[in-house]
């Protein structure tokens, strides 16, 4: 049925409805465990596996770093890859078992001496990020390769889409974690989840055909990245990113912290996310036409001071307020639907931009430097979140006033502050709006 889809064909029309379920696929698969993995691992391993919130926070900022790195590398190794199997099927293949591996690996952490855990969960997660890298960049480049202008606005739309309807499901098994706790449910996760990562990249890999028109480049990867921050554009998107990330990490890993101080009841959590799922969901669909509609540049800075706004409101609304909470969860969705979407298509401009002035082919590099950027924000946030709840004092059912007032600053102050920093950053790109 999809053995017809390849990429590297030159065309600026709309993608067809199974290409871009087909791409999304993928997304879907590593989406779940994905989702759980950032939003929930950090309190597994500091309730159930017993480790210092200190020491996670470091643990998580130091193999982020690690990710960073490696995006890199893996990146100007798929740009320079040539196999009669395309530039990133092999690499979105590879990556899934690497994945998997490390999903059954992590949700499994044996019951050892503390230091022993600590060094099972670090190198757990060196092998989640590489594994994640390995399927995440190659995948985001095959956007760009498989066609232009609006096309890829709708590729990078269901790709959002997919990883939205993991979150969904991801809310059915957050309530369960809610109701019978993590150290029951981790095997599922665990077994489920590297299962779900194989089918999806095996079988994405398998049926996908990628155009032998695409050559790879013939430089290093330190060539690549030089002549990416000769692109003004492209440093300032890196700047965006940064304080989006920033912004957007204290989300993921504070959700239940969030639930458990401004509601008062951890179990709220999945109403919250429910909410700012239902934003995504419903609302990326139409980021592509209202991009054309109104242009690119002007949504996509409307949508960062809508999430600054989104923000902002979780400082003002009083303890227990679930409605008003879903409310601005439900607007903090939909300005993320539009970076979600944009981002990637603005930062697609000046791919074209750099393969019209050099003649290569730098798709990986340019997203790997992205996500390089992003996951340095995330390591900052996620070692300042772990160290900001050790000094406030807490430890697992822990919620003094002290703890409350920390999270709150750190899930409202924070995020506002940075998203209005990407706005103001926003403002300086000059790539050509609207899309074709």
């Amino acid at each position: 049925m999809f053995s017809s889809l390849q990429v590297g064909v030159e065309r600026t029309t709309s993608t067809a409805l199974r290409e871009r379920a087909w791409y999304g696929w993928p997304t879907f698969g590593t989406g779940l465990p994905h989702f759980l993995f950032l939003l929930y691992f950090f309190r597994f391993a500091t309730d159930v596996a017993k480790l210092d919130a200190a020491l996670v926070g470091a643990l998580f900022a130091g193999t982020r770093i690690w990710d960073a790195v490696s995006d890199t590398m893996i990146a100007g190794w798929s740009d320079r890859t040539s196999s009669t199997h395309g530039r990133r099927r092999p690499w979105i293949a590879a990556g899934g078992v690497v994945l998997a591996f490390a999903v059954a690996a992590l949700w499994s952490t044996p019951f050892i001496g503390a230091p022993y855990r600590s060094v099972w969960v670090g190198a757990g997660m060196l092998l989640y990020y590489a594994g994640h890298t390995s399927v995440v960049v190659p995948h985001s480049a095959l956007a760009v390769d498989w066609c232009e202008g609006v096309g890829r606005s709708q590729l990078f739309a269901a790709r959002h889409i997919a990883y939205t309807a993991a979150m969904v499901l991801g809310l059915g098994v957050m309530t369960w974690l809610g109701e019978v706790g993590a150290k029951p449910v981790a095997p599922y996760i665990a077994s489920v989840g590297a299962v779900l990562i194989l089918t999806s990249t095996l079988t994405f890999a398998f049926v996908l055909k990628e155009s032998p028109k695409v050559r790879p480049v013939r430089e290093v990867s330190w060539t690549s990245i030089a002549r990416i921050l000769k692109s003004a554009d492209a440093r300032r998107l890196l700047v965006v990113a940064f304080f989006e990330q920033t912004a957007t990490a204290s989300l993921s890993v504070l959700g239940p912290f969030v639930a458990a101080v401004l509601v008062g009841d951890e179990s709220s959590l999945p109403i919250l996310l429910g909410a700012y799922i239902v934003g995504l969901l419903f609302f990326t669909p139409m980021v592509p036409k209202l991009a054309v509609r109104f242009g690119l540049h002007r949504l996509w800075r409307s949508g960062m001071l809508m999430a600054a706004i989104g923000y902002a409101s979780l400082a003002l609304i009083e303890r227990g307020a679930v409605a008003p909470l879903a409310a601005s969860s439900l607007v903090i969705g939909v300005a993320g639907s539009i970076s979600a979407v944009l981002d990637r298509s603005t930062l697609a401009h000046v791919i074209d931009q750099d393969r019209q002035a050099s003649g290569g082919r730098r798709e990986a590099m340019f997203f790997s430097a992205r996500t390089f950027v992003e996951k340095t924000a995330y390591a900052a946030c996620v070692a300042l979140t772990g160290y900001a709840l050790s000094q406030a004092g807490y430890t697992p059912g822990n919620m003094s006033d002290a703890v409350a007032r920390t999270v709150r600053w750190l899930i409202a102050g924070v995020p506002c502050v940075m998203m209005c920093l990407a706005w103001a950053s926003a403002r300086r790109v000059t790539v050509g709006d609207g899309l074709r």
